[in-house]
């Protein structure tokens, strides 16, 4: 997913938005995930004292920009 940028305008939106209980269930679920994951991984190294492989890192790591970009498209009003 390529990176997005906010205007202005939508950055304000999003402060206006965020500060609401409510989230799109794509961001939700997406937020959840990323949570999960990144739980497993400080298990995994707390229980091994080893890093767990670099491709399951990338693959939790990749998943932010994916949330960033869900942000601006609910401050943009495209994501509901």
């Amino acid at each position: 997913m390529a990176i997005k940028f906010m205007n202005p305008a939508d950055a304000v939106r999003l402060l206006e938005l965020s500060s609401k209980p409510d989230r799109p269930q794509r961001i939700v679920e997406l937020e959840m995930k990323i949570k999960t994951e990144t739980a497993l991984l400080a298990k995994a190294l707390s229980e091994t004292g080893q890093m767990p492989g670099e491709e399951i890192i990338n693959a939790v790591v990749s998943l932010r920009p994916e949330l960033d970009t869900l942000y601006c498209f609910w401050a943009e009003g495209k994501l509901s």
